[in-house]
C-alpha cells in the first residue's frame, strides 16, 4: 500500500521536475539574451507601452519611414494573448531586458502545467514520464537553431500548446462547457498567432465528421443537428476575438477601424501567400522539404513515418485515437498552407512542429503494446539523429555564463545608457524598425526613433544615430554613407551610436 502511494506520487513529480528544469533553462537564456531577435523587441516596445499607459500603441513601426504612436499596430505579429502577459511582467518589475522572455516562459510553463493535468487521464503506468520526457527532448533537439522560440517574445510556442490544450478540453467530457472552454483557448491561440485559424478549421471540421460518424448510433430523440452540436465551440472562439476588435473599433473610430483591417489585410497578403513566379507543385514540395531538413533537421518523410507509427500505437485506444486524429488533420492543414501557398519561412512551421512532436508523444499513453514501448523509445530518441550537432548551439548563446548578460546585451545596455545621458531635442536616426526595436524597449522613454529616410526631419547636423547593426542593411548605400560621414561614431559591441557633428 506505501509503495502505491509513492508510485503515484513518483507518477507527476517526475514530469513536474523535466517541465521545472527545462523551463529554468530557458530562463537562463532569457537572463543571458533577453531581447535581441527584433520581432521580440517590437512586441515588447507595445507591450511596455500599455504598461506604461499609452494602450495597445507601437512607437516604432515596420513599413514607415516616420514612426509614430500607432494603436493596433495592423503590421504586428502576435495579439493579445502575448502582449498582455508581457506588459503585466513589465509592470511589476520594469522595462529589463529579461522581462519579455520571462512573461514568455511562464505562460507556457503554465500552460505545459494545466496540459499535464488534463493529459494525466489518459496515463498508463509511466505514460506521463515518457511522454514529458518525449515532447521535451525533442521539442529541444528540433528547435536547436530557433531556440530563441522558447524564450523570446514570440507567440508560436504559446498559440502550438493553446492549440494542444483545446483539443484536449474538446475531448475531455464532450459537454458544452468543455467546447466552450475549447473553443475560447483556440480563439487564444489565434490571439497568439493568426496562423492558428488554421487548426480551428480542422479542429471544427473534425468535429462534423466525429457528429457524423456518432449519430447514427444516438437514439433518434437525443440527436443534435451540426450546428448545435459545435455552437458552444463556435461561441466561445467568438467571445475573445469579437471582445479585443470591439475595444479596438472603440479606440479608433469607425473609418480607423475600417482602415486598420484594411492595412492588417494587406500585411497578411504579404507575408502570408506566396507572390509573384508560380512554380510547379513539385518544386515547392522539394523546397518545403530542404526548409525543414535545414531548419529542423528531420524530413517530411520522416515525418510521416513517425506519424503513422504513432497511429497505429494508439488505434486501439479510442480517446487518444481521437487526440491523435485530430493533431494529423492540424498538420495536413498546416503543410499544405506552408509548402503550397504560404512564402516558406521556416518559423511558419513552428506550429505544427510542436503538434507533430504532440502526436508522437502519445502512444506512452497507452496500455497496448506494452512490449513494444521501449523499442519506440528508441525511435524517438534517433529521429533527430539529424541535429545532434546542433545540440549544443543554445548553450553558445550564453556566452557570459548562465543567468548573466551576454556581451552583446551589455552592449544594448550601455547603448541605450549613452542616448539616455545625451542631451537631446530631436529625435534619433537609425535605418529601419529592426535596428531600433531592442533599443526604443530598452530606453526610459519612447517615441525617440525615426528613420534616415523621414522627409518629415531633416539631416541638420549635429544629430544623434543609433543601430543595431546586427539588423544593418548592407546594401542601403545611403545609410552606409550616412555613417562613413558622421563624425563622433562610436561602436559599442553590435551597436553603433554617437552624435554626427
Amino acid at each position: 500500500m506505501y509503495d502505491k502511494v509513492i508510485w503515484r506520487h513518483i507518477q507527476w513529480i517526475f514530469p513536474l521536475t523535466v517541465l521545472i528544469v527545462f523551463s529554468l533553462f530557458v530562463l537562463a537564456l532569457v537572463f543571458s539574451v533577453g531581447v535581441g531577435f527584433a520581432d521580440d523587441a517590437y512586441h515588447a516596445v507595445i507591450a511596455k507601452n500599455l504598461a506604461n499607459g499609452l494602450g495597445y500603441t507601437s512607437t516604432i513601426q515596420d513599413g514607415r519611414a516616420d514612426f509614430s504612436a500607432l494603436q493596433f499596430d495592423p503590421r504586428v505579429g502576435v495579439g493579445p494573448t502575448i502582449i498582455f502577459p508581457a506588459s503585466l511582467i513589465i509592470k511589476i518589475f520594469g522595462n529589463t531586458y529579461w522581462a519579455p522572455g520571462l512573461a514568455n516562459i511562464l505562460l507556457w510553463t503554465l500552460l505545459c502545467g494545466v496540459i499535464g493535468l488534463l493529459i494525466r487521464k489518459y496515463q498508463s503506468g509511466i505514460g506521463l514520464s515518457l511522454a514529458t520526457l518525449s515532447f521535451f527532448y525533442l521539442g529541444f533537439a528540433l528547435t536547436t537553431f530557433h531556440f530563441w522560440q522558447w524564450y523570446a517574445l514570440l507567440g508560436e510556442i504559446p498559440a502550438a500548446l493553446l492549440i494542444i490544450l483545446s483539443v484536449l478540453i474538446f475531448l475531455y467530457k464532450g459537454s458544452r462547457l468543455c467546447r466552450f472552454l475549447a473553443g475560447t483557448a483556440m480563439a487564444l491561440a489565434v490571439q497568439a498567432k493568426l496562423l492558428s485559424f488554421l487548426a480551428f478549421a480542422a479542429l471544427l471540421l473534425v468535429a462534423i465528421i466525429f457528429y457524423a460518424l456518432n449519430r447514427s448510433k444516438r437514439e433518434p430523440d437525443r440527436q443534435e443537428s451540426i450546428i448545435a452540436n459545435n455552437i458552444y465551440l463556435i461561441i466561445g472562439f467568438v467571445i475573445p476575438l469579437l471582445a479585443f476588435e470591439m475595444w479596438k473599433l472603440f479606440s479608433l473610430g469607425a473609418s480607423g477601424y475600417v482602415n486598420n483591417w484594411k492595412s492588417y489585410l494587406a500585411f497578411l497578403k504579404e507575408k502570408g501567400m506566396a507572390q509573384g513566379q508560380t512554380l510547379s507543385v513539385l518544386t515547392l514540395y522539394k523546397r518545403g522539404a530542404v526548409t525543414l531538413r535545414e531548419g529542423f533537421g528531420i524530413s517530411l518523410q520522416s515525418v510521416a513515418f513517425m506519424l503513422a507509427v504513432a497511429g497505429l500505437l494508439v488505434s486501439k485506444d479510442k480517446a487518444l485515437q481521437r487526440i491523435h486524429i485530430i493533431f494529423v488533420f492540424m498538420i495536413i492543414f498546416y503543410l499544405f498552407w506552408w509548402i503550397f501557398l504560404s512564402i516558406g519561412w521556416v518559423r511558419y512551421f513552428v506550429i505544427p512542429l510542436i503538434l507533430i512532436i504532440a502526436a508522437v508523444s502519445l502512444p506512452f499513453f497507452t496500455a497496448y503494446y506494452r512490449k513494444w514501448l521501449w523499442l519506440y523509445v528508441v525511435l524517438i530518441i534517433i529521429w533527430p539523429v539529424g541535429v545532434w550537432d546542433r545540440l549544443s548551439y543554445p548553450f553558445s548563446n550564453m556566452d557570459s555564463g548562465y543567468f548573466k548578460p551576454t556581451k552583446r546585451t551589455e552592449a544594448l545596455l550601455k547603448t541605450s545608457n549613452i542616448l539616455s545621458r545625451a542631451n537631446r531635442k530631436e529625435r534619433v536616426f537609425t535605418q529601419w524598425w529592426a535596428t531600433a526595436a531592442n533599443l526604443e524597449y530598452i530606453s526610459d522613454s519612447h517615441l525617440i526613433f525615426t528613420t534616415y529616410r523621414d522627409e518629415t526631419r531633416k539631416h541638420t547636423r549635429p544629430f544623434w544615430i543609433a543601430a543595431d547593426t546586427n539588423f544593418v542593411d548592407k546594401n542601403d548605400k545611403g545609410f552606409r554613407d550616412l555613417l562613413d560621414d558622421c563624425s563622433g561614431l562610436s561602436k559599442v559591441g553590435d551597436y553603433v551610436v554617437g552624435r554626427c557633428e
